[in-house]
């Protein structure tokens, strides 16, 4: 055979598949990401001249990921929390929802908090206020970020409803038993994201806004996936088609592709087969 013909081996190194080499959150390129932000913002803000009304309030950036199997594995929690380095709440307004009537020096303190808190209600009080759902859909567009304290998140996820799952507006519970603590749980709140783990695919989420600049949307972008893709998706890299950013109105931008499933599906035994 000639000596020019690749070997066996090299041939099998070039042809390996991406997902066989399981990427690190590292061979995301910083570059390429932060040029694809810049492109999405550019967009967006081309549509907003034309489409005002419609975009004025959505200025959200979502990280989406496609998976090439949706039922892996099971998973115990439906939301998990991805801190990112740059908050996209920085000047959100802010809803708090709290177990029980507060005295008003307890309740000045909680307000005093962040200058962002902009209202403060009882867990009774909204939903006897709350409870047509017109009235929430409302609700869910009048905050930016809404919080809760632990003991009733349960209560006031449920009560809120899907509305606000679809708008990205679940609250987020938080502790507030002292001064230092109210400070500081508020605080790791604004730096949360939520990725809603269902079953279907795509998942995605808000990862940035147009109120960060460039850099800190890309470095968000990359601090998401590096939790991401290892902890939340199974099979991790292996698992995933495709990852994109978007906006409200404008077409996905991909970061991330790969058609070559690097999960084997677990073969079936015969016996195990109904006749």
């Amino acid at each position: 055979m000639s000596t020019g013909n690749t070997t066996s081996q090299e041939f099998a190194t070039q042809t390996e598949p991406v997902a066989q080499k399981k990427p690190k959150n590292e061979k995301l390129n910083p570059d390429l990401i932060k040029e694809a932000v810049k492109q999405l913002i550019n967009y967006w803000e081309k549509i907003k001249e034309n489409q005002n009304v419609l975009l004025e309030d959505e200025s959200t950036i979502s990280l989406g990921v496609t998976k090439f199997f949706i039922g892996v594995q099971s998973h115990p929690k439906e939301f998990a929390a991805i801190e990112l380095p740059n908050s996209i709440h920085k000047d959100s307004d802010i809803m708090i929802v709290v177990s029980k009537s507060l005295p008003q020096a307890r309740k000045e303190m909680i307000i005093n908090a962040d200058p962002h808190i902009k209202k403060v209600i009882t867990v009774r009080d909204l939903i006897n206020e709350y409870t047509k759902f017109e009235k929430r859909k409302k609700l869910s567009h009048s905050y930016d970020l809404f919080l809760c304290e632990k003991k009733v998140f349960r209560r006031v996820k449920g009560f809120l409803g899907s509305t606000f799952v679809k708008n990205h507006k679940v609250p987020c519970p938080v502790t507030l038993n002292d001064e230092a603590e109210i400070k500081d749980s508020i605080a790791k709140a604004k730096n949360l994201t939520y990725v809603r783990r269902s079953s279907g695919t795509p998942w995605g989420f808000p990862v940035g806004s147009t109120n960060l600049t460039v850099a800190e949307n890309t470095q968000n972008i990359l601090a998401a996936v590096k939790t991401l893709v290892p902890d939340y998706v199974p099979g991790s890299w292996g698992n995933v088609r495709l990852l994109f950013i978007k906006m409200r109105g404008t077409p996905a931008i991909p970061l991330y592709s790969n058609y070559t499933c690097g999960l084997q599906p677990k073969p079936t035994k015969i016996e195990n087969l109904k006749k």
